[in-house]
């Protein structure tokens, strides 16, 4: 009598899982096309400039950012992403430095800061960043100093430095 028993339970899972779980999977299948097809909630980048009269010798962003150094001559420095993330970033100016705080960004996409380094000579990142140039770069004396998970890609010529802050190290 075992087997039989062992027999009609296999039958009754095998029966169970056609009728409730091959639907279910069929339902989550067409739900992930359909939002690849119509992307919910995607918004169109929007971009958000910090003006000033100066330039800033000393720039520390924090939080999950994209960093694009550029060449720009202009001291201006953009912002692109979401409406929503941009309306949440908080910006401090003391005399020649500036704090740029995404920290309290909502959605999970791109926040790009493009930054022109002609007269930036020290740029601390903290959290969740990366660095990159646009193209060949030229920086007279520019240290980077990183706190958190980041990535530097940056083309220069002139006197760059990376290094670690305090308790991280530098991986290759």
């Amino acid at each position: 009598m075992k087997p039989a028993i062992t027999l009609i339970t296999q039958k009754m899972i095998f029966s169970c899982f056609k009728k409730l779980i091959m639907p279910l999977l069929a339902m989550i299948v067409t739900m992930a096309s359909h939002a690849q097809i119509y992307p919910v909630g995607q918004l169109t980048a929007a971009y958000k400039e910090i003006t000033s009269s100066r330039s800033f010798d000393n720039v520390e962003i924090t939080g999950e950012v994209t960093v694009m150094l550029t060449n720009a001559l202009s001291s201006n420095i953009m912002l692109r992403g979401n409406e929503r993330d941009l309306n949440m970033i908080r910006t401090i100016e003391k005399e020649r430095s500036l704090e740029i705080n995404a920290e309290k960004k909502r959605t999970v996409s791109k926040l790009i800061v493009y930054l022109p380094v002609a007269n930036v000579h020290s740029l601390k990142i903290t959290g969740n960043a990366q660095v990159f140039s646009s193209g060949d770069i030229k920086v007279d004396d520019l240290e980077i100093i990183l706190n958190g998970n980041s990535l530097v890609k940056v083309y220069c010529y002139g006197d760059l430095r990376v290094k670690p802050a305090e308790g991280y190290d530098l991986a290759d």
